[in-house]
């Protein structure tokens, strides 16, 4: 799924503040309603995690840092928002429950995932977090046995779920273990008559030619009452093709751009990107920029090689390893 950058019509507000952050026993609350009254709650900043709102408070350090997925992570803050909503998370590190009011709304396991929830707010509404102890679930998960295990993790049990390795390879950093709403949490409402429910954009070269080919699932309510789709329009680099409804709610079209401006390497050229939009009728889509740019493995004379072609062109890829001191 590709991001949809805006749309008319669409007011976003960031949820960046009021956000608090508490710290219990595994499962020692099953939802929000048994937290306990006596719970220290600090500040938290969102996006962020958990050791940044501790570190914040004065409750952790680089120095001696904390293990975090031993425990439960709470965050909860309140919406002063009312009305049809999109409540939107970027990106929940990592064993995650939504609960809105009391009632669970959400579950996630993998932190790379984002989520729309629709909800429908009174004004005075609470929106609580948990992030369930890893360790707790890996504990008690069962999975396939390991065919090699690695010594650079120190759990080799992290294979099990979609989560960072970051803080977890202590040999080499220090262990700041990632729990929390790690990218934006937003509140989305579609005033407009279009809601974008899932896109896909592909950019790909047929030689000099780029080939930009986008679907876009929506939801059309109308206008003025009046339920007639729409013309729409596929728009990239000055120029445009007509789009297709394949479905009620799907519209796709593949625009061709001779001689497109490829995507270089900064060493090689330029790496041109390309703004592309959508419109219905009066409504416009932006889907933000791409680039076009192709990529092949090249295995040399004796076919043992391994090296890669960007556009066609050998490229020589450099690099390098560091590790703390």
């Amino acid at each position: 799924m590709s991001e949809v950058l805006s749309v008319t019509g669409r007011r976003v507000v960031r949820l960046n503040d009021g956000w608090r952050l508490a710290l219990t026993a595994p499962g020692a609350a099953a939802s929000p309603d048994a937290l306990s009254s006596t719970l220290d709650w600090v500040a938290a900043t969102v996006p962020g995690t958990a050791a940044q709102a501790l570190r914040e408070s004065g409750r952790w350090s680089l120095d001696r840092p904390v293990k975090l997925h031993d425990r439960d992570t709470w965050y909860r803050t309140t919406l002063a928002d009312r009305g049809k909503r999109t409540l939107r998370f970027g990106g929940l590190a990592t064993l995650a429950e939504v609960w809105l009011n009391g009632a669970r709304v959400l579950v996630s396991d993998n932190m790379f995932l984002a989520h729309e929830i629709d909800v429908d707010l009174t004004g005075k509404d609470e929106l609580a977090i948990v992030f369930r102890s890893l360790d707790h679930e890996l504990a008690t998960r069962k999975g396939p046995r390991a065919r090699w295990r690695t010594q650079i993790v120190e759990n080799n049990a992290l294979r099990h779920v979609r989560t960072t390795l970051l803080g977890q390879m202590t040999g080499s950093q220090p262990a700041v273990q990632a729990v929390g709403p790690w990218r934006e949490v937003e509140l989305a409402e579609e005033t407009g008559p279009v809601r974008v429910r899932a896109s896909d954009l592909r950019a790909t070269l047929d030689g000099d030619d780029g080939l930009l080919t986008v679907g876009l699932d929506i939801d059309w309510c109308g206008v003025d009452g009046r339920d007639v789709r729409p013309v729409a329009t596929l728009e990239a680099s000055d120029r445009t093709c007509p789009m297709s409804w394949t479905g009620d709610r799907r519209i796709e079209a593949t625009l061709r751009l001779p001689k497109v401006q490829k995507w270089w390497p900064h060493t090689h050229g330029t790496p041109s990107l390309h703004q592309v939009r959508v419109r219905l009728g009066s409504i416009e889509i932006d889907l933000g920029r791409t680039g076009f740019r192709s990529i092949e493995v090249d295995r040399g004379a004796d076919g043992k090689g391994f090296g890669l072609k960007i556009n066609g062109k050998k490229i020589f890829a450099r690099g390098a390893c560091w590790s703390t001191a």
